[in-house]
Parts: structure tokens; sequence; C-alpha cells
């Protein structure tokens, strides 16, 4: 599994905290899981071109079986945080699309926006968004082998 991190045109030349913190999280859970998994360098997208972007998008030298493209859309202006207590870019949804190597159309779809998830703090509702998805996401892997 390749996992693709995208976020929106933001000032910030490399990736936002909650970027780097959610696809670790990732990582490690689908690791644990015994999926063998990969990530992407990341790019700078708005979401028109996200919701177009397809597997044959990416360009692998050993293709996937899978991958998993997360779209962070942040708001412009960083905000204090009390859970990490600093200020921290205000990540407002993460998307989440599963292609199957050789499909066009996601497995999965579906999009967590943070100000309604569960939780105190920027990065417990994160954690609340990759308990949604990293369900979702080994359930399509697994279904679909």
């Amino acid at each position: 599994v390749a996992i693709a991190c995208m976020e929106n045109s933001i000032e910030q030349v490399l990736p936002s905290d909650i970027t780097l913190y959610f696809e670790n999280k990732l990582l490690d859970s689908l690791f644990n899981a015994g999926v063998i998994v990969t990530s992407l360098p990341y790019s700078k997208k708005d979401i028109a071109s996200y919701n177009e972007a397809g597997m044959l998008d990416f360009y692998f030298e050993n293709e996937p079986d899978f991958i998993i493209t997360l779209y962070f859309l942040y708001e412009k202006s960083k905000r204090y945080d009390e859970y990490k207590r600093k200020n921290v870019l205000p990540c407002k949804s993460i998307y989440c699309k599963i292609f199957k190597n050789g499909k066009e159309q996601p497995l999965y779809k579906d999009e967590v926006l943070l100000d309604e998830a569960e939780g105190v703090g920027i990065y417990q509702k994160v954690d609340f968004c990759l308990s949604k998805f990293k369900e979702k996401i080994l359930e399509k892997i697994r279904g679909n082998l």
C-alpha cells in the first residue's frame, strides 16, 4: 500500500505538523495490522485537483496493490492548540480515497470535518478521524485482495 498526502496551497513549504502526525500514525497502524506500506512525497494541490486525481496520476517503479490518497484542507493562519500547547495550522477537513491497482474509481471515499469530530484539541480530533479511516481502509484492503 502506498500513501500519498496532499495539502491545500498554504504558505508553509514543509508539510504541516498535522499532516505528518496523521501520516505517521496511519503508517504505524497499517504496518502493525500486517500491511506492507510506503509513503509518497507530499504535494500541494487545490481540492479540485485532488477530487480529479486517480491511481493513474501517480507513477511507480513497482505499482502497489493499493494507493491511499489523503487531502488536508488547512486554514490560512495558525491557532493556539490546548493539547500541544503551541500554535498550529488548523486543519478544517481530511479527505481519504483508496484505489486498487488498475482501477480508476475509488474503493472508498470519505471526508471528516474536524470541527464536528469528537475530542478536545486538534490532535484528539485527528485521532478520531484516523480511527474512522483506519477501520474502513483495512476493511477495503482485506476485502479486495
